[in-house]
């Protein structure tokens, strides 16, 4: 398995916080998808994230936060 890192920013409607972070995950290749990378983001950590602002019980959509992925780099 190789590890990968990405550093991102996450913005959602309505919410004005930025989410500024990073994100390791594994797999098998050395060929990175960014739209997987993308979406791991935004059904993990940027859900939990923007849910922290906007309360509990709020619906935050997953398709609703935009992701810029700043940079990608094999993790050692």
């Amino acid at each position: 398995m190789k590890k990968f890192i990405a550093i991102f920013e996450a913005a959602y409607p309505e919410i004005e916080a930025t989410q500024y972070s990073c994100i390791t995950w594994e797999q098998e290749d050395d060929a990175v998808d960014n739209n997987y990378v993308s979406d791991l983001i935004k059904n993990t950590t940027a859900r939990h994230f923007f849910r922290a602002y906007a309360g509990a019980n709020a619906n935050i959509e997953a398709d609703n936060i935009t992701v810029s992925i700043g940079k990608i780099e094999p993790l050692n």
